[in-house]
This record gives C-alpha cells, sequence and structure tokens, in this order.
C-alpha cells in the first residue's frame, strides 16, 4: 500500500500547480532607487537576500532592497542589449544579451564594480534571432544544470538550453521546448521554480503570467494497479522519455528508501507505450 501511495503522490505532483489564481499582491509598485528607465530583468540572491536588475542602456546591474533602495551599481563594460538575468548560485549569474544570442556567465563579488565581457564565459546559442526579436527572458534549473531562454514574439517561443561539459570546446544545445502562441502576444520573462519543476512564462503584452510544465506533458489520466501504473497523456513536443526516466527514477528512488532495499524498482522491459486511435 506504501508504495502505490507513493506513486500516486509522483504523478499528482507532475500536475501539481503553483495556483497562480490564488496569487495576491502583498506589496508595490516600488520605485527602484537611481533608476529611471530599461529595468530589463530580475533575480534574487538568496545568500544575499538581495535583487539584482539588469539594466539595457546603460548595461549596467543594480543589486535593491525588497524597498528598492539602491545597494550598489555594477558596470556591464563591452556587453550589448542586456535583458535577463538569473542567479546561478554563489556570486555568479547569468546575463543574456537579446541580439547576440548570447548568455554571458559573471562573478558579481561584494564590492564589484564592474564586469568584463571579454573575460566573463559565453554560450552562444543556436536560435535565429534578430535585432527587433531576440532572446528576452531566461531562467535556470541547478539541478540538471541548463538553462531555458525565452525568444520574445513574432516567433515567440521557449528553449531548452544545454550547456557544454566543463574545459569543452562544444557549443550548447538549444532545444525548442513549446511555441508560446497559446493566447501570448510575447514572452518578456522566464522562472524556473526548482520545488515544482514549473516554468512561469512572464508576457508583457498580454499583461499575465502563465504556469507551464518542464516537459510539456499534458497528463490527463492516470490509475496505479496493484504492481503497475497506467496514464493517458499527450506529448506535443516529444518529450515522452524523459518525462518517465524522471518519474520512474523519482518513484524508485522513493520506494527503495521506504522499503529500505537496493534492487531495481521496475523490471526490464516492463515499460509499453501504445498510441490511443480516435473513434
Amino acid at each position: 500500500m506504501g508504495t502505490l501511495l507513493l506513486l500516486g503522490q509522483a504523478l499528482g505532483q507532475a500536475e501539481e500547480s503553483l495556483a497562480l489564481d490564488q496569487y495576491t499582491l502583498a506589496k508595490g509598485p516600488i520605485v527602484i532607487e537611481g533608476v529611471k528607465a530599461n529595468a530589463s530583468g530580475l533575480a534574487y540572491h538568496a545568500g544575499r537576500d538581495s535583487l539584482f536588475v539588469v539594466l539595457d542602456q546603460p548595461q549596467r546591474v543594480v543589486e535593491i532592497g525588497f524597498d528598492g533602495s539602491l545597494k550598489r551599481k555594477i558596470d556591464l563594460n563591452k556587453f550589448n542589449d542586456t535583458e535577463g538575468i538569473v542567479w546561478l548560485g554563489d556570486d555568479h549569474f547569468a546575463i543574456v544579451e537579446e541580439a547576440k544570442c548570447n548568455i554571458v556567465i559573471a562573478e558579481l563579488e561584494p564590492g564589484d564594480g564592474g564586469v568584463s565581457w571579454k573575460k566573463a564565459e559565453k554560450l552562444k546559442l543556436d536560435i535565429k534571432v534578430n535585432s527587433l526579436n531576440g532572446i528576452e527572458g531566461l531562467a535556470y534549473d541547478p539541478v540538471a544544470k541548463r538553462f531555458f531562454a525565452a525568444r520574445e514574439k513574432a516567433s515567440a517561443a521557449i528553449f531548452k538550453v544545454l550547456p557544454p561539459p566543463p574545459n569543452s570546446e562544444d557549443k550548447p544545445t538549444s532545444i525548442l521546448m513549446t511555441l508560446a502562441g497559446r493566447g501570448l502576444k510575447d514572452i518578456s520573462g522566464l522562472h524556473y521554480d526548482g520545488s515544482s519543476g514549473r516554468l512561469l512564462i512572464l508576457s508583457h503584452e498580454s499583461a499575465c503570467v502563465v504556469e507551464a510544465n518542464k516537459y510539456g506533458i499534458e497528463l490527463h489520466e492516470f490509475v496505479v494497479m496493484s504492481n503497475h501504473y497506467h496514464l493517458v497523456f499527450t506529448d506535443p513536443h516529444g518529450n515522452r522519455p524523459e518525462f518517465f526516466r524522471d518519474l520512474n527514477k523519482q518513484v524508485a528512488s522513493a520506494v527503495n528508501v521506504r522499503l529500505k532495499r537496493f534492487e531495481n524498482m521496475f523490471a526490464p522491459g516492463s515499460y509499453n507505450a501504445p498510441k490511443l486511435l480516435e473513434a
């Protein structure tokens, strides 16, 4: 019975919502001290309990408190068209250059007053962009160590970005996750919620935030049997192998910990995914 409950919980979590419709405004809007315009991205640094705002024209990052008070300014020397920022851990951030289609890894140590583009690590994305339709939003999955990047509009889309191995000369791999044209006029920001595996998609022109799962899997029904389970799902973006890999890994780990064993949870060759035909 414990095994069935764990499996049911894992399947339920696959469709667990962040309930955005229940969110309310707690405070705001807040004026950012010393910034008149062109704030284009926002990140939270948990270690410093500060917000980091990236600006475009001038290229700069400002660290602020939750009341908007300015803590410091950090010039982004030789950066261009900076539109998004995400905290990676420690004092490392990733900053996206919209038209150049670059993710620039920068270390913003306490007391730094400037960062050099030439000395920073850069990931050149293989995504088609132009000066009017570039990479606007950026998010990061710290567990899988991958990025999510959003192309702004016209052909608005979200890409999963896999960085190359350390010390490799290979280029990052950009995988189209989902087209974002389901009622959104543009994509202006992204946030990845690690606890739920959900992406939050901000649309400026549609004035809304949309929640999506990282696989693009639409789970319709599931049932847990005595020693197996059944799912009915739609996979519009070809992410079925990744989805079931992570799901079965999560279930197997939880069951083995609970039962204090180390054997395989699922028998080899037990996976089967027939396609349902319309009547």
